[in-house]
């Protein structure tokens, strides 16, 4: 089967970000989370073939705006990974609200333009300046120039959990805010924040997220 699927590539600070607008599947589902199920059940391939190589890398993000569940929303919005659909992504609602509002995506009165994105984590507030632009390649035109928004509501859910990483005895906190983290000391697994111990970064931060998901049983207190 082939499949057409137009997309816009954007960074927020570095991070990528591709929005498909145009061949994605409309999601099934009375809530984002719903639809979130949804596309994880019958868009893997979709999903693979935007985020993985050749299109793709390991750092890929992407995103995917859809009808909202809440109807105070502008819009709803999907993200995905190399690995899956999240529930929320900051840099993916920076970005997304600069691709929709530059390309008319999304319209909206008043400065600075506020958009609610409906997201599978809940509510997201977002607040774009836009200012005019122009230069030597560039016809003049209304650019965003700056985006902050208001995340869903966040929480610490365990405080200072143990758990064993190598040889070490380390506590975590588990907190909520769109996803769930575990926040670390680097200096409690004995190794520098520096760009040398990349790899060994990434593998016992794989070792920290196994070993939180073994230790917790139980999620969010409204949607776990």
């Amino acid at each position: 089967v082939i499949r057409h699927i137009q997309t816009i590539d954007a960074h927020a600070a570095g991070e990528p970000l591709r929005l498909v607008t145009n061949g994605f599947p409309a999601p099934s589902g009375d809530t984002m989370l719903q639809k979130r199920e949804w596309a994880r059940d019958h868009c893997e391939p979709l999903r693979r073939a935007l985020m993985h190589e050749p299109r793709g890398h390991g750092d890929m993000y992407g995103a995917v705006l859809t009808e909202p569940c809440v109807e105070s929303a502008h819009a709803g919005v999907l993200f995905m990974h190399n690995q899956g659909f999240s529930t929320m992504c900051g840099h993916g609602v920076i970005a997304v609200c600069t691709i929709a509002l530059e390309r008319a995506l999304i319209v909206t009165s008043g400065e600075p333009a506020t958009i609610t994105l409906d997201s599978p984590a809940g509510l997201v507030r977002a607040r774009a300046e836009r200012g005019v632009t122009s230069g030597a390649s560039l016809a003049t035109r209304e650019r965003v120039q700056r985006v902050t928004f208001e995340n869903v509501p966040s929480f610490v859910l365990h405080p200072g959990l143990s758990i064993v990483v190598g040889d070490r005895s380390v506590r975590v906190d588990v907190a909520f805010g769109g996803a769930f983290y575990a926040i670390v000391d680097a200096e409690a697994v004995g190794l520098p924040l520096r760009r040398e111990a990349l790899g060994e970064l990434r593998r016992v931060g794989t070792e920290i997220a196994m070993a939180v998901e073994a230790a917790i049983r139980g999620g969010h207190p409204v949607e776990p």
